[in-house]
């Protein structure tokens, strides 16, 4: 199921063409989409070097200040897009980051679900 682990990128990138045809507001369309890839993208990236870490305190510890950095990043977001811009901006940054963070997070339960096989450790096997 890897294809899931991308799929609020591509949803992304494929209704922001059809959110400006329909007249949303560019500035807070196009500054969601670029902010919320670019966290994506760094999240990856992080996440890839946390699995390299050889201590899981260190690579908990490297998740949790990505998480807060990444979150600080997507408010900012709605933030700058309101004030850059009109009010529209920022409600459409906001609009944007939420439903691709939905997707994202639905995205990444099922992906843990569909590849999740057996029991768990410690989970009894009899009913």
């Amino acid at each position: 199921m890897r294809a899931l682990r991308y799929i609020d990128l591509v949803l992304l990138w494929l209704t922001v063409p059809l959110a400006l045809a329909l007249g949303a507001p560019q500035l807070g369309v196009l500054l969601a989409a670029v902010a919320w890839t670019v966290q994506r993208l760094a999240a990856l990236k992080v996440d890839q070097r946390a699995r390299e870490r050889e201590s899981a305190r260190e690579a908990i510890g490297l998740n949790m200040v990505t998480m807060i950095v990444r979150m600080w990043l997507v408010a900012a977001t709605v933030v700058v897009a309101g004030l850059a811009g009109e009010r529209e901006d920022g409600v459409a940054a906001a609009v944007v980051l939420l439903v691709t963070f939905t997707v994202a997070f639905a995205a990444t339960l099922l992906s843990r679900s569909l590849t999740r096989s057996g029991a768990r450790p410690g989970t009894p096997t009899h009913a």
